[in-house]
């Protein structure tokens, strides 16, 4: 390659002039697509501790924890639906959000960052369908309210963990909520059934 190809920015614009002069060599300038691939190459590469890592410098503190705290209490739910349908006999139990659950709590847990918004938008749309469907399938509505306890119990919980930046004192409330109403609600449950 003839030294005045190089030197000419309109002719090659991939090469610096600046870094001609400095080091006597041409290098790659920086390009838009150049650093694509680059991120696309780091992303690929990162290994697990690498996205822990940077997952947990993304959140606070108070953050991290809601996340994790919501991560628990979806793996708690789930263990409580599995011993009350073993215990209560329930033949239909809903195995395919049982392990949506599983796996959001996975990833909630590790503090990914889409399973944030996957998890506050799974939240609305149970929030809105699953007392719909309770109170259409289930007669009397007194009957669909008093097994609607634990669903509010477990809802309120991930919309206090899941919204904004939740203080000591959201935490301990949906500790608290999750604990009394579905925990209570399944326990009381499992409890009438064993006295019989």
């Amino acid at each position: 390659m003839e030294a005045s190809f190089i030197n000419a920015p309109e002719v090659c614009p991939w090469y610096r002039l600046a870094d001609l002069a400095e080091h006597g060599t041409p290098r790659l300038a920086r390009s838009p697509i150049r650093s694509e691939i680059e991120i696309v190459f780091e992303r690929i590469t990162q290994t697990e501790a690498d996205k822990d890592r940077e997952a947990a410098e993304l959140r606070s503190p108070d953050k991290t924890a809601a996340l994790q705290l919501a991560a628990i209490l979806l793996f708690t739910n789930v263990l409580l639906t599995i011993v009350l349908a073993i215990v209560l006999r329930i033949t239909n139990i809903p195995i395919i959000s049982m392990v949506i659950s599983l796996g959001l709590a996975y990833y909630l847990f590790k503090l990914r960052p889409r399973a944030e918004a996957l998890a506050l938008g799974l939240t609305i749309l149970g929030a809105i369908t699953q007392p719909l469907v309770l109170f259409i399938n289930v007669k009397p509505p007194s009957a669909a309210a008093i097994q609607a306890i634990p669903l509010v119990g477990t809802i309120g919980a991930m919309f206090l963990l899941l919204l904004g930046e939740p203080t000591r004192a959201r935490r301990a409330l949906a500790v608290a909520l999750f604990a009394v109403l579905t925990c209570g609600f399944y326990g009381f449950a499992i409890l009438d059934r064993l006295m019989k």
